[in-house]
């Protein structure tokens, strides 16, 4: 690791990494003497503490001489010493000086060799050591340019690769055995040690690669076999994995969502999903089908067998099992010969329960006492305000509308000692009664009693003494969803733990204007200092709109424009609006601000235009940069 200095900028760089560190020689005990010849305004070897201009052991032996508290360093050696400019001289360098030294000293170096039919090629890549042993892989190639790692060999002291006397290849029907020499010893005799290596195996055949899938939260599928013919070893050429992808995280999918890659020399493969009936819950076998990018195909399912197959019309991608009633009502098509009748949900575990977030709600749980409950629950207990809890997050039923739900709290309720559960969807009513839940311990992404917000409606109830910790967090909601949550006398107190910008009193994050506030009032500190604004929107209100600053900075570049950095805006929600010759021509739904610059925008017409970024404030888009202007003279189109 080199970099150049100039005196100046040393300084500088001296004062900005190691402040923390002496910066002056100190005398060095037993004798021992370190010159301090830092040859300032030179190029500099991070990890050079002996000065010679390269890394080597004795680098190392200074550095653990220093950290064995047997010698002090001098100020320049200090600076060299922190390699990975952290400000702190511990053994992390060491061990990056360790590992720098051991690369410095390696080599490495391929050899490729054909068999005489020119059938196949095999690259020999051999990898050197200070030592000077070396690991010799072997990959083979063949001539459609598939290739294969076989196996390794190492030696002791010795490349046998350099040097043509001191290895030989003999290509058999079958096999390529290479004699070689495997330490220096060997060069005044004759030994050769062998391996022997079979060639590839090149006849087209039907292979199966299986893959077992593991998913506490999905369990319905638990192997996956990918059927094709090819040649070598398949399980060299296919990948199955849970995938990802969001956009096909399907309400009605049963199991998790399976991404197959192949090779290229496989162009047409069958995939057989093997499933665990006793995890299908309500679902009937018959009702399993596949989906690919959002289209059924064509399966067959075995349910003696418990699997469904299907060819993979699609190619690669992600295949997912789901359930055709869910599926074609979903999609407002037909659902006849899907129909079925649930039955009671408490008869099933829930995904949330399967996902293993429920802290020590099933500890209390009284299913019966949920059911009976219909949708509105008088709650008077901690047990009855986790059936409560229960029925939020495990009802089965698809829509929100149709979870709608009342909680009336009759009693004051302590969890002391619980580790309560968040609401993770919720679509209804609190009405605390003027009462009071004290104690609650949450965590979770967007921490707080309830998670995501839908049309909800809160009022008359304290919460004291919370603890919430998570990426965002809020003492009642984490997420506002829609326009129509409405808090009205609360009063909230508590600490919540945090270290991201989108934390409030009781609203963390929220969609513009999604939450509403009257006679409510906080005590409420985040990370131990006060946080006195109810939602993240408020603050930025108070901030940013009190003095009318403009806290954006946006500056016009060769059609370019390109904004200041200011972390406490979320970049999502940044808006470009462009007004010509005093005309908006587009507004607050126009294109996102990026982290550098605009997509694509046309100049259609010769004038002056003015740019500016908004941000919705309290439901209304709200200017918080400057105004930068282009004026446009030609008459052809421009593509800003």
């Amino acid at each position: 690791m080199k970099k150049k200095w100039i005196a100046s900028m040393l300084a500088l760089a001296l004062c900005a990494q190691v402040s923390a560190i002496p910066v002056k020689a100190e005398p060095v005990p037993d004798g021992v003497e370190i010159e301090d010849n830092f040859p300032w305004g030179c190029e500099v070897i991070m990890g050079d503490l002996d000065m010679s201009g390269k890394l080597d052991e004795l680098d190392i032996s200074i550095l653990q001489s220093y950290l064995h508290k047997k010698i002090h360093l001098t100020k320049e050696q200090n600076f060299v010493a922190d390699y990975n400019f952290d400000g702190v001289i511990n053994v992390v360098d060491l061990c990056m000086i360790k590992k720098a030294v051991l690369e410095s000293k390696t080599t490495y170096k391929n050899y490729t060799f054909t068999s005489p039919d020119e059938l196949y090629k095999t690259v020999f890549n051999v990898k050197t050591y200070a030592n000077g042993r070396s690991i010799i892989n072997i990959t083979w190639y063949d001539p459609d340019g598939d290739s294969e790692q076989v196996s390794e060999f190492s030696t002791v002291d010795l490349n046998p690769f350099e040097d043509e006397t001191n290895y030989h290849l003999n290509w058999g029907e079958n096999t390529l055995t290479v004699e070689y020499k495997n330490s220096v010893a060997d060069l005044d005799n004759d030994g050769f040690n062998v391996v022997k290596f079979d060639y590839p195996d090149r006849t087209l055949k039907q292979q199966t690669y299986s893959r077992e899938i593991k998913s506490s939260s999905y369990p319905e599928i638990i192997q996956v076999d990918v059927t094709a013919n090819c040649y070598n070893e398949i399980r060299y050429k296919v990948n199955v994995s849970i995938s990802g992808e969001i956009i096909y995280d399907y309400p009605s999918k049963v199991g998790e969502k399976i991404s197959i890659t192949t090779d290229k020399s496989i162009s047409d493969y069958h995939v057989t999903f093997h499933y665990n009936e006793s995890e299908l819950r309500w679902i009937p076998e018959n009702n399993l089908i596949i989906v690919y990018k959002n289209a059924v195909i064509p399966s067959e399912i075995d349910t003696e067998n418990n699997t469904i197959s299907f060819d993979a019309v699609g190619g690669d991608g992600t295949y997912t099992m789901v359930d055709a009633y869910e599926w074609y009502r979903s999609k407002g098509q037909s659902t006849e010969g899907y129909q079925y009748e649930k039955g009671d949900f408490t008869n099933y575990i829930s995904d949330w329960e399967r996902a293993g977030k429920t802290g020590d709600i099933m500890k209390l749980v009284n299913k019966d006492w949920v059911l009976s409950c219909g949708k509105e629950f008088h709650v008077s207990n901690a047990e009855q305000l986790a059936g409560f809890v229960y029925y939020c997050n495990a009802c089965d039923l698809p829509e929100l509308q149709k979870r709608y739900v009342k909680l009336i709290l009759e009693e004051n309720i302590d969890l002391s000692g619980y580790e309560w559960a968040q609401i993770d969807d919720f679509y209804g009513e609190i009405n605390g009664n003027g009462h009071t839940i004290s104690n609650m311990k949450i965590s979770g992404a967007y921490a707080g009693m309830i998670k995501n917000g839908y049309h909800s409606n809160i009022h008359d109830i304290n919460i004291e003494n919370a603890d919430i910790s998570g990426t965002r967090g809020a003492v009642i909601m984490g997420y506002a969803m829609s326009k129509t949550c409405k808090f009205t006398n609360l009063h909230v107190s508590g600490n919540i733990k945090s270290n991201n910008v989108d934390c409030g009193a009781i609203v963390a994050y929220q969609n513009s204007g999604c939450a509403s506030f009257d006679n409510c009032s906080a005590d409420v500190t985040l990370n131990g200092e006060p946080l006195p604004f109810l939602s993240r929107e408020q603050y930025i209100a108070y901030h940013y709109l009190n003095d009318g600053t403009e806290e954006l900075k946006i500056t016009l570049d060769k059609l370019t424009i390109t904004r200041g950095e200011n972390p406490d805006f979320d970049k999502a929600k940044l808006s470009i609006v462009a007004v010509h010759d005093g005309k908006e021509i587009l507004g607050e739904h126009g294109f996102k601000l990026t982290e550098k610059y605009i997509d694509d925008f046309r100049l259609s017409y010769v004038g002056e235009y003015q740019f500016f970024v908004t941000y919705p404030i309290n439901g209304k888009q709200t200017r918080i940069s400057n105004i930068v202007t282009f004026v446009m003279e030609d008459a052809e189109p421009v593509l800003y």
